[in-house]
Parts: C-alpha cells; structure tokens; sequence
C-alpha cells in the first residue's frame, strides 16, 4: 500500500508467508527515489509486527509472558491476578536503535472469534545522506525481512 502524508510517504507491505524475493516494497522504495531524484530525502523508517498467537484463552498470553519470557522466579506466582505486561526494548547498533515493544493484545475475528496474542512491534529510523537512499533501502528491508 502507498500513501502520502504531509512530510512523508508510507509504503506498507503484509510479508507473512511470503519469501525475501516476494518481497517488493524496496524495490517500489527505489524506484520512487529513481523517479523522483531531487527531494531530499531524510530517513528511512521501518516498523516490523509480527505476533505470536496464542489462542481463544487469555490466559495463554499471560502464561507466554510469565513462563516463556521470563527465568523462574518468586513473583511468578505472585498476586491474585496475571501480571499486566508491556515490555519495552532498546538495541542499539553502527546502523541505527531497534525500538522493540512486547505486549498482550487480542484480534477480533469477526462478531463470534477473539485470537488473543503477544504481539512484537518495533521500529527502527536510519538517517540517509545524499545519494546513498537507495542502498539503505535495499540494504535495510533485506535484514528486516530476515
């Protein structure tokens, strides 16, 4: 999907299921630089979701969060209700900071279905200079969709 917003433009691409050469938002990336070569372009932000499904019982999330994320430890079992969870990540690397949120959200799947999930959302911004905007963009999908 392409769309314009004042200050920037977004170009989303669903990749579940698909390989890295199914791809094409970098190469719909690159050839709108190539078209239109003389913007000056600042950055290039990436936003990776992916979740982890968990089923029709909320309770499942809670559990990934207490026994899948976490070592043992005495606060497991700590309270009289699951742990309210949101958990914030930074990585920093030469490139650019992963900014990586894990948290319990659920999907509605129609009037009947609710999914719950732990659902991984991130995004990572890398400054550009002149010129070098169409190798970022290649070069940065390529290692997201990895």
């Amino acid at each position: 999907m392409f769309t314009a917003q004042p200050n920037r433009i977004v170009i989303t691409e669903l990749i579940a299921g698909k390989s890295q050469a199914e791809i094409v938002a970098s190469a719909i990336v690159r050839n709108f630089i190539e078209k239109m070569p003389k913007i000056d372009y600042q950055a290039l932000l990436i936003n990776p979701k992916v979740y982890l499904g968990c089923g029709d019982n909320a309770e499942s999330a809670s559990h990934y969060f207490t026994y899948g994320l976490f070592a043992p430890a005495f606060l497991q079992e700590y309270g009289t209700a699951n742990i309210q969870t949101l958990i914030d990540l930074k990585f920093t690397s030469e490139k650019s900071n992963l900014y990586l949120k894990i948290a319990k959200a659920n999907i509605n799947n129609g009037e009947q279905s609710k999914e719950y999930v732990v659902l991984f959302s991130g995004n990572f911004e890398q400054g550009l200079t002149k010129g070098k905007f169409i190798d970022v963009a290649s070069t940065t999908a390529k290692e997201v969709a990895v």
